[in-house]
């Protein structure tokens, strides 16, 4: 959201919890959210089960968001909006199905809808126990012709996660600033998220398409290692 061009008009894709959606209405600038999940008894109960609304700050009734109960995938394909920011708060691909939205042709699609300028952001699995999954999305994202920034930390709940932003313009990440309430993220963090060591740093990867979706069995692969 710091790093895009504008920020009117932002797309969600995943994220029915509406967690995502509270962080993004943080920004005074943003006129307009539209949520795609394809599970409206997520998108439902983020609207209406009292523990969850709270969590969400009631982000899913706020009249700037419109939410959509479609695959995020159609949804890319039949639309013709442009974006300044574009967020997919997905599942891990831990089926061929998910793989499908971490496939060339779904960047592909994220690309043909980003507005000059504009930032997507995928929650990216785990550098550390899936290696190879979490590189093969960096590098299918970047097979696109998108310019990337890879970067990492560590959460509570998950242990060492990653995270992928791409844009259309190169990412300085230099300038990237925390200008609003946080829980955990400072400025003085932001350096060392970028920083992978020796057990997280990029190996090579396939490509992950529809019909070799690689993604897929990178993280079935890695997961059995760790379950061994």
């Amino acid at each position: 959201m710091s790093l895009a061009a504008s920020r009117e008009s932002v797309l969600i894709i995943g994220g029915g919890d509406g967690l995502a959606v509270r962080e993004v209405l943080k920004y005074p600038d943003v006129q307009h959210v539209t949520l795609v999940d394809i599970d409206a008894a997520v998108t439902h109960m983020g609207q209406t089960f009292g523990p969850v609304v709270a969590l969400n700050q009631n982000s899913l009734n706020d009249p700037r968001v419109q939410i959509i109960n479609q695959d995020g995938y159609k949804f890319l394909a039949d639309s013709s909006d442009l974006y300044p920011v574009i967020i997919a708060d997905l599942p891990d691909p831990r089926s061929e199905s998910l793989a499908r939205l971490f496939s060339h042709d779904f960047y592909g699609l994220v690309k043909r809808h980003l507005a000059r300028g504009g930032m997507f952001v995928t929650q990216s699995s785990s550098p550390y126990f899936v290696r190879k999954a979490y590189w093969c999305i960096a590098h299918t994202m970047a097979s696109t012709g998108l310019s990337l920034q890879t970067y990492h930390t560590y959460i509570p709940t998950f242990g060492d996660w990653g995270f992928v932003i791409a844009s259309d313009l190169n990412i300085d990440w230099g300038r990237l600033h925390i200008r609003l309430p946080t829980r955990y993220l400072k400025d003085d963090l932001l350096g060392a998220m970028t920083t992978f060591d020796s057990d997280t740093s990029e190996v090579p990867t396939d490509i992950s398409t529809l019909e070799n979706p690689a993604v897929w069995q990178y993280y079935l692969e890695g997961w059995r290692r760790w379950r061994a």
